[in-house]
């Protein structure tokens, strides 16, 4: 996982995530960290130089944000979009440093600066009254484009089919695509498949969800009918953008929101545990982590946020587990190997824990041990019940 995620739950009966590590690092934490949401204003006038990163991925396409930097008003809000997050996911003095200093950030190949999806809103029916419309992404993509300057269509053949190739041609961008009738004969709406589309002469770099109708001929044959229903813009090239310092304008830089969220990492050494998290989760039910088979596993459970269910699997190696805190029902399983486990403070012990030399309901390893601080005692494993 290059960049950070925030995996979401939602309200499900009982949803599961799973943190499957067999064959990853030795090193692995489930912990907690409160993200805090910041506002600022920004002076866009110390958007500098964008350039490829050195070693960085790179394609023949291109992007508004190489193309036109701080003169296009959607890269300058997606700029400041993104020293929000990074500020909130990777780096949280990202802001606060921005205010005095000078600072290069990374845009990865593949984010998303633009995107245009059918969305649904409300307007006036010119009574008084609101009612919901859906505004097409095809249609917010011709807007992206600006006032029709030109427009050319060609037919083609696609897919056996007779269709259009068109080239419409706006004041801002051009948009290339394929025009077939939708494929169901009693509607009169078509469908649209995006081909390219251009700016300044380069062409943008995009990704894109459509709508896939499949229709069977009589001979057997199929044919899939795609329409346009997201269109994501995004980096062509791994990017670094320069950003002067007094980006984020002196005296506007506010916290706007703060949530906990569950967070889980793996690192190959105990300090890179220390960095930020890659991925955040929440709403979930139960989580289940599956350290590495076939090495000598470090893993440290310090959680006061997930409330549901906790299931930590070591591998065939002596591993150490670590609970500095849980609030969920916990269950640890050793594996096979000599295996300790550490409580650090049994009175941050907030639910059920059950601890397996081996796994649930196999037969235990002899020689695991519990240990408990500030207990002179440790506690060997010999059997289970």
């Amino acid at each position: 996982i290059l960049s950070p995620i925030l995996i979401d739950g939602g309200v499900g009966i009982n949803d599961q995530i799973i943190f499957n590590n067999e064959v990853g690092k030795a090193y692995a934490a489930l912990k907690d960290r409160e993200v805090i949401t910041r506002a600022f204003e920004a002076d866009n006038s110390k958007i500098g130089a964008v350039t490829l990163k050195p070693g960085g991925a790179t394609t023949a396409k291109s992007d508004l944000i190489q193309t036109a930097g701080a003169n296009n008003d959607i890269v300058k809000a997606f700029l400041q979009e993104r020293a929000v997050y990074l500020d909130r996911f990777v780096d949280n003095t990202v802001l606060t440093n921005l205010l005095t200093a000078d600072q290069t950030i990374d845009i990865p190949e593949g984010t998303i600066y633009q995107s245009f999806q059918d969305t649904l809103t409300t307007e006036d029916d010119g009574k008084g009254n609101k009612v919901n419309v859906t505004v097409s992404a095809w249609s917010q993509l011709l807007a992206f484009a600006g006032n029709q300057q030109s427009q050319t269509s060609t037919n083609i053949t696609y897919q056996g089919e007779s269709a259009k190739r068109i080239t419409y041609v706006g004041s801002q961008a051009s948009i290339t695509y394929i025009e077939t009738p939708h494929p169901d004969p009693t509607r009169s709406d078509i469908f649209r498949k995006i081909e390219s589309i251009d700016k300044s002469g380069q062409s943008l770099a995009f990704d894109i969800i459509n709508e896939s109708v499949e229709v069977e001929n009589s001979d057997g044959s199929k044919i899939n009918f795609e329409n346009l229903k997201t269109l994501s813009l995004v980096t062509a090239d791994d990017l670094n953008i320069f950003l002067q310092a007094g980006y984020v304008k002196s005296g506007t830089l506010t916290d706007t929101s703060a949530e906990i969220f569950s967070t889980f990492q793996v690192a190959l050494a105990q300090t890179e545990l220390t960095q930020l998290p890659k991925i955040h989760f929440a709403s979930f039910d139960e989580v289940e982590v599956k350290l590495a088979t076939s090495m000598q596993n470090n893993f440290i459970l310090d959680n006061d946020k997930h409330t549901g269910k906790i299931t930590v699997t070591g591998g065939a190696q002596n591993d150490t587990i670590t609970v500095q805190q849980t609030v969920a029902q916990t269950v640890l399983e050793g594996g096979t190997g000599l295996d300790n486990f550490i409580i650090n403070d049994s009175s941050l012990i907030g639910s059920d824990l059950f601890i397996f030399g081996n796994q649930e309901g196999q037969i235990v390893s002899e020689g695991d041990q519990v240990i408990i601080a500030g207990d002179e005692s440790n506690y060997t494993i010999e059997e289970e019940t």
